[in-house]
């Protein structure tokens, strides 16, 4: 009988518990004996699994559910689960710290994934993952978590696939959708009403980042985008991508942006992809589709390829936003960094000049308020 109820809980080509262990899981003592701890329910679903099944054959797929079963335990502790939910997804269950930390290994667990061939290397089957993150005090979870975890699958499916999304961005996805449905707001209207719908769930650190540090940047790269002598249109949407440019911070945690010690890897990678993020939140709060590719692209370098590459007004615009938002930052106190005199920030710019950021911009920067300050002087 031991035998039999332990072959009803696992599945039988990857050996990992089935969804019937799940609620004995959920039930047991152990998994509650710090009520001040969290527990990540993740869930993991392989990208277009049906089109390896279509083209390499069934066999192939399994060795692929197999690989990844393989892939995710190897990244689990001896007290964490792994669950074969059914087809092509899995859930994790672990104890979890930190929103940040949780996010950076999850996240390991996607390039661990992705990793997975399986064949010859010019023909081998290979394989993404989607996955849904949601962290749950214990004293509170159950299956409700479960429901939490699959809505941020989802919106990591419905934004590209490959890539790891969270609660915090689910909420910041709805706010943004509400926004879309007020069809004659300005940029500002609408950046502010979707600060207005998150604000409960925001901290100090973001309200900065999406409230003066944003409105600071756009009027940096409005006066920037005149003293380069663009077009009332091209002055807009740098003016606009600028005030909605960390939109993605409000699906950050608090304490990662207000963090004064260095930073992680993880920590780093959670960072790189605000910026992602925000573009698809510009793109939900139904911002032009230039405001949102500069929203996207503000932090690329100006020396990159990608850079090298794009087309010269475009190019202008990124280093634009970039630029304002480097400013900005430098000129008001931050908490990792206190404030620099103007003249401190101007000198910074101008040691990028051609690295980070766009000479011909810097230049305008100089120009523009270099001017003003002989000025006043």
């Amino acid at each position: 009988l031991r035998s039999l109820r332990q072959a009803a809980r696992t599945d039988p080509l990857t050996g990992l518990p089935n969804r019937r262990h799940l609620p004995e899981w959920l039930r047991s003592n152990r998994s509650r004996n710090d009520r001040r701890a969290n527990v990540a329910f993740i869930m993991v679903d392989l990208d277009y699994f049906k089109s390896v099944n279509d083209n390499f054959g069934h066999c192939v797929g399994d060795s692929i559910l197999v690989a990844a079963a393989r892939a995710i335990n190897g990244e689990c502790r001896e007290d964490e689960v792994v669950v074969r939910w059914g087809g092509e997804e899995f859930l994790i269950l672990r104890g979890s710290g930190s929103l940040e930390e949780s996010w950076s290994w999850t996240d390991r667990v996607r390039r661990s994934i992705a990793d997975i061939r399986i064949g010859e290397e010019a023909s081998a089957a290979r394989i993404a993952a989607s996955l849904g993150l949601a962290i749950v005090p214990t004293a509170e979870f159950g299956e409700h978590s479960l429901w939490i975890a699959d809505r941020a699958l989802h919106l990591a499916k419905e934004l590209g696939r490959d890539r790891v999304c969270t609660w915090p961005m689910v909420l910041a996805h709805e706010a943004a959708e509400s926004v879309q449905l007020e069809p004659n707001a300005t940029a500002s209207d609408r950046a502010a009403r979707f600060v207005s719908m998150l604000s409960e769930h925001l901290g100090s650190a973001q309200r900065e980042h999406l409230g003066p540090h944003s409105r600071l940047a756009r009027s940096i790269a409005g006066r920037l985008a005149r003293e380069l002598h663009l077009e009332d249109q091209e002055v807009s949407r740098a003016s606009s991508a600028a005030l909605v440019h960390d939109a993605g911070k409000a699906a950050l945690p608090e304490a990662l942006l207000s963090k004064k010690s260095a930073l992680t890897v993880g920590e780093k990678g959670m960072i790189v992809e605000h910026t992602r993020l925000g573009a698809s939140l510009a793109e939900a709060m139904g911002l032009p589709t230039p405001v949102v590719r500069l929203v996207a692209r503000y932090t690329d370098r100006f020396d990159s390829e990608a850079m090298q590459h794009s087309i010269p007004l475009e190019r202008t615009n990124v280093g634009i936003v970039s630029t304002a938002d480097a400013l900005a930052s430098m000129i008001v106190d931050r908490p990792y960094a206190p404030r620099r005199s103007f003249d401190d920030a101007l000198g910074e710019l101008r040691r990028g000049s051609g690295g980070q950021f766009d000479p011909v911009v810097v230049g305008a920067v100089h120009s523009a308020y270099g001017a003003a300050r002989r000025t006043a002087a």
